[in-house]
């Protein structure tokens, strides 16, 4: 009961934290975003993308990594979706053609196909069950497929243990440290291949992990 809880007001608080967030901004954010994601992908080691290969986006938000894949074989999900499309200027699925949005948390998504890439990127402090979404997201992976997830994790042991108890960062239900994320991921069958810090900070550290299936 307190999970779903918890994971309802992320909901909540994520939708009212894009409308103040993007409220000021111009158009020209979607251009910055999109240079953003370029220069993400840099720090991935030896990234490829082929025409034909299928990617999924979980948790893609309004302005997610879709925007620069020219793959024609996207889908990305995000529960709010429908949300960004009604109420935020700055999205509009007709913006994505090339793309299959899905309004549905990542927990009641069904597929009927692998995936040779998927991106978890600022989304996977967010799921409602975290071990149940990575085995999930394993088995969706095709043998030998790439798992790209971005992360905030805790610098500090009692700071994260302070977080679970209190709900400080509302929008996230989730608070490990690196090392803890890791051990979960790697218990579905995915194999580290890369761990990069994009972004030094003081309570939070935000780090890219590179994992295949095995």
């Amino acid at each position: 009961m307190l999970k779903n809880l918890r994971w309802r007001l992320a909901q909540f608080f994520e939708m009212r934290w894009w409308k103040n967030y993007l409220k000021n901004k111009k158009n020209d954010y979607l251009e910055y975003k999109k240079n953003y994601w370029e220069n993400f992908l840099q720090n991935i080691e030896n990234f490829k993308l082929r025409e034909n290969e299928q990617i999924l986006d979980i948790g893609c938000g309004p302005a997610g990594i879709y925007m620069v894949l020219p793959n024609n074989n996207i889908d990305a999900i995000d529960p709010l979706c429908e949300s960004y499309h009604n109420k935020l200027s700055h999205f509009s699925f007709s913006f994505y053609p090339n793309v299959r949005f899905f309004n549905i948390s990542f927990e009641n998504f069904s597929a009927t196909k692998n995936y040779d890439k998927i991106f978890c990127l600022n989304a996977i402090n967010h799921f409602l069950d975290l071990e149940k979404s990575i085995k999930k997201i394993a088995d969706l992976l095709h043998p030998q497929a790439k798992l790209y997830v971005s992360i905030d994790v805790h610098n500090y042991k009692f700071l994260c243990k302070l977080f679970k108890i209190i709900p400080v960062d509302v929008l996230h239900p989730h608070q490990f440290t690196l090392l803890q994320y890791q051990n979960m991921l790697q218990k579905f069958q995915l194999k580290i291949l890369q761990t990069t810090l994009i972004k030094k900070r003081s309570i939070f550290d935000y780090y890219l992990i590179v994992l295949m299936k095995t």
